[in-house]
C-alpha cells in the first residue's frame, strides 16, 4: 500500500537564490514549536514619588510581597520637568511586577521601587529599544505613565539591575 506524501519541507539555498527541498514527509507532528519567551529585566526606579495606579501597586508590593503593575511607560522630563511630547522618546516595560520598595537613598521622602518586566519595543513603534530609557543632559528625570496617559508619577532615574537573563523555562 503506497501512502501519499502530504508534506515538504523546504529550506532556503546558500545562494539566497530561493528554496530547496530538505524532506517529503507522510506526517508531520509537533513540528512547531511555540517562540522562547522574552526575557524579564530587573530594573530600579530610583528618586520615585508615586501616583495613582503606581502608588496602589508600591501599597500591595508592601503588604504582599509583590504587586502586579502592567505597561509602564517613561517620558524623559526637559531641563525644566516637563514631559517630552515626542512619541519616540518614549520608553516601555510590559507586564510589570513590582517587588521591592525602599526609601529613596538620595532623598528619604521619594521611593526607590524595584520592578520586573518585558521590553515592549512594539508599543515604542520601531524594532528596538534601549535596554534603559535615555534621559537628556540636565534632566531632573521621567515622567511615569500608563499607555492611557494616566500619571503614574515621575522618577529620577531608570537602571538596569545586573545582566540580560533569559526567562526560565517552563516544566514540560
Amino acid at each position: 500500500m503506497s501512502r501519499q506524501l502530504k508534506y515538504r519541507l523546504l529550506g532556503e539555498t546558500d545562494e539566497d537564490q530561493g528554496y530547496e527541498v530538505l524532506a517529503l514527509c507522510h506526517e508531520a507532528e509537533d513540528y512547531f514549536l511555540d517562540p522562547r519567551p522574552a526575557a524579564r529585566e530587573r530594573y530600579e526606579l530610583l528618586g520615585c514619588a508615586p501616583e495613582g495606579r503606581l502608588r496602589e501597586a508600591v501599597a500591595q508590593a508592601r503588604k504582599d510581597g509583590s504587586a502586579p503593575l502592567g505597561l509602564l511607560v517613561t517620558l524623559p522630563l526637559d531641563r525644566h520637568g516637563e514631559p517630552s511630547d515626542d512619541p519616540f522618546d518614549a520608553w516601555y516595560l510590559g507586564d510589570v511586577q513590582v517587588l521591592d520598595v525602599r526609601p529613596g537613598a538620595g532623598d528619604p521622602t521619594l521611593l526607590d521601587i524595584a520592578v520586573e518586566g518585558l521590553l515592549e519595543c512594539w508599543d515604542a513603534g520601531h524594532e528596538a529599544q534601549s535596554d534603559i530609557p535615555e534621559k537628556p543632559p540636565l534632566s531632573p528625570g521621567f515622567r511615569l505613565t500608563d499607555r492611557d496617559d494616566e500619571s503614574w508619577g515621575t522618577c529620577g532615574d531608570v537602571i538596569l539591575v545586573g545582566e540580560k537573563q533569559p526567562a526560565p523555562e517552563e516544566a514540560p
